[in-house]
């Protein structure tokens, strides 16, 4: 980030969950494959950009959402190519992409009858939401 007024989102972002994490910055630094604690600093004050590889090992360092890095690291550094990603791909949480496993599991790929398909589909639904509210 430069010296203007410009909001350094990634750098309070990483600050919180670094606080958050109880662990120092040496130990992030060492834990993410960085040879100096500085590298720490210089992302959280926008001095050095945060690399996109790094989101993974970051993620799993600081224990937060890959996801959620990954949309805080992207809208900053590449507003751009974030709107276009957003556009075109629909994110959907691990829970979600178990539901729609079970569901696609359950109503199977060979069932050629639509009114079929919806029934064992409204059938998931309804077995699905009943087991929710156990």
């Amino acid at each position: 980030m430069s010296k203007d007024k410009t909001k350094n989102v990634i750098g309070d972002f990483l600050t919180a969950a670094i606080i958050a994490s109880g662990k120092s910055q040496s130990q992030i630094a060492e834990e993410v494959g960085y040879s100096s604690h500085n590298n720490i600093s210089m992302l959280k004050s926008g001095k050095m950009l945060f690399p996109p590889e790094k989101i993974e090992i970051f993620a799993k360092v600081l224990s937060i959402d890959e996801g959620t890095l990954f949309r805080v690291v992207m809208q900053s550094r590449y507003p751009d190519l974030f709107k276009l990603y957003s556009r075109n791909a629909e994110v959907i949480s691990e829970d979600e992409k178990i539901v729609l496993e079970n569901y696609r599991k359950f109503k199977g790929e060979e069932v050629e009858d639509i009114a079929l398909a919806k029934m064992k589909a409204d059938e998931f639904l309804k077995n699905t939401n009943s087991q929710s509210e156990q």
